[in-house]
């Protein structure tokens, strides 16, 4: 028992029962065994009053193993926003506080793989028509957020997320496909839907994967290359490339036709 704090019950049958409930939690088989079992605590603490969140579940108590700080991180799991279960890694094992990941951006594509797109995306649209054309670029957003404190819009600005561009007679309006409400809405579906019980699990260990190992292609370095140019080679100088090109080729022999009597 840490005698520094000031939660310490005032009486045996109070110690006897906390005494109780901490070796049950101490006692579980795994880490989500114990973040069912410690619930019942982390609920009562937040009914007192107090405001009681991943990042701040910790400073109930004294010192804290790392197990059992995510044990307690993961007893708030179903009274938090997806996003910050994504953030607090509440889907695996190893749960710990967000920290600033933003360079995994530079090992992600714009959209996320179409395999890795096809398995962990909703069966059926689920926020409309833009995120519903664009659930490999949410995806690929998602996974730069996992663990990660940036926040959404600064996530899509570095994915380098789909901008369309509207022209009229009088005005250029430029329309994002991707927002945080996007972002937002499929964080939220993924969660509710028991078909993608694992996706978060998966955007999680990938990000790991990324952070580890890396990526064998430079996103951002494409992105920087490709999308910053409305075209790559002015139409004058292609015309003088093709008539280069054409004087260079050598022509096709001719083929005698049935009639001629050319050899």
């Amino acid at each position: 028992m840490d005698v520094h704090s000031y939660h310490a019950p005032d009486d045996a049958a109070a110690t006897a029962v906390a005494i109780t409930a901490a070796l049950r939690i101490l006692c579980a088989a795994d880490i989500p065994a114990a973040a069912r079992t410690a619930r019942w605590l982390t609920d009562r603490v937040a009914a007192s009053g107090r405001a009681l969140y991943p990042a701040g579940v910790v400073s109930v108590g004294g010192t804290l193993s790392p197990v059992l700080e995510a044990a307690l991180r993961c007893s708030r799991k179903s009274q938090i926003m997806p996003l910050y279960r994504l953030r607090h890694r509440t889907a695996v094992h190893s749960t710990r506080p967000p920290a600033n990941h933003d360079a995994r951006a530079g090992m992600l594509p714009t959209a996320l793989w179409p395999e890795w797109t096809l398995r962990p995306a909703p069966a059926t649209p689920i926020a409309g028509p833009p995120a519903a054309q664009r659930t490999d670029e949410l995806l690929a957003v998602a996974c730069l957020l996992a663990s990660n404190i940036t926040s959404i819009q600064a996530a899509t600005r570095l994915t380098g997320t789909t901008v369309t561009t509207v022209t009229t007679v009088t005005t250029v309006t430029t329309v994002t496909t991707v927002t945080s409400h996007n972002v937002s809405t499929l964080l939220a579906e993924l969660t509710r839907r028991s078909d993608c019980a694992d996706v978060l699990h998966a955007l999680i260990l990938l990000a790991d994967h990324l952070d580890h190992h890396g990526a064998p292609i430079g996103y951002a370095r494409r992105r920087a290359l490709f999308t910053n140019q409305a075209r790559f080679i002015d139409p004058a100088a292609g015309a003088i490339y093709s008539a280069a090109y054409a004087r260079t080729t050598a022509p096709m022999p001719r083929t005698p036709s049935a009639g001629s009597s050319t050899p």
